[in-house]
């Protein structure tokens, strides 16, 4: 199964793909999220590219596929916010000049 597409409240659009898997009598998902980004083909013309970002397993016996696709989607973003933390605290390192101000001061 397909849906595109997936919004969030920030308004950013994802592709959700579902595999079920039957193993045994129980149904899994396999959850795989994708986005859709333009970039330049060989010829320089603008195209739409769809690039895989995660993927989760989940049991479909017992959890909503809804809420297991809000996890995942929440997850990535959370994801996205550490990484451009942790390169911003990096930049903000690198550019520092090395001195402490106020240190020891009350």
């Amino acid at each position: 199964m397909k849906k595109f597409p997936v919004t969030t409240p920030n308004g950013e659009e994802y592709e959700v793909t579902l595999n079920e898997y039957n193993r045994m009598c129980v149904g899994y998902y396999e959850i795989n999220l994708y986005q859709y980004s333009k970039v330049k083909n060989i010829f320089g013309k603008i195209v739409n590219k769809r690039f895989y970002l995660t993927s989760n397993v989940v049991d479909g016996r017992d959890t909503s596929l809804i809420l297991a696709v809000e996890t995942l989607i929440r997850q990535y973003e959370d994801f996205l916010r550490c990484k451009k933390y942790e390169e911003n605290n990096t930049k903000t390192f690198e550019k520092w000049d090395g001195k402490i101000e106020n240190y020891g001061k009350k």
